[in-house]
């Protein structure tokens, strides 16, 4: 799959101003699905899974440079907290995996000390 062209694609985006931007997107995260399932190959099975998480950290990192420092916003009852979206794993992430945990967790391994 070509994961650049497909993230393109739903991204709308049809030059190439933003390549090195997503090609360093997912590679990040291709290296953060592997290191959270604990396994050595990419399985095809999670392609897509791969493309909608550059596609919502895009789109996140794009509403915090047209928001500046906002991180969260309120509207009524419903509020948005932005910097919680901004990574898959580590400070911050536990909410954003929960997202894609069900469809990761089908390929994790237990790891063993």
């Amino acid at each position: 799959m070509d994961y650049l062209q497909e993230v393109k694609l739903r991204l709308d985006i049809t030059d190439t101003s933003e390549d090195d931007k997503l090609n360093s997107y997912i590679n990040q995260y291709l290296e953060e699905i592997l290191n959270y399932c604990n396994i050595k190959e990419f399985p095809q099975g999670l392609n897509y899974t791969l493309v909608d998480i550059v596609v919502d950290i895009y789109n996140n990192s794009r509403k915090g440079s047209y928001l500046g420092n906002l991180s969260s916003e309120s509207q009524g009852d419903r509020s948005i907290n932005y910097q919680s979206y901004n990574k898959l794993t580590g400070a911050g992430g536990s909410d954003f995996i929960k997202n894609y945990a069900k469809k990761l967790n089908r390929y994790r391994k237990i790891k063993m000390r």
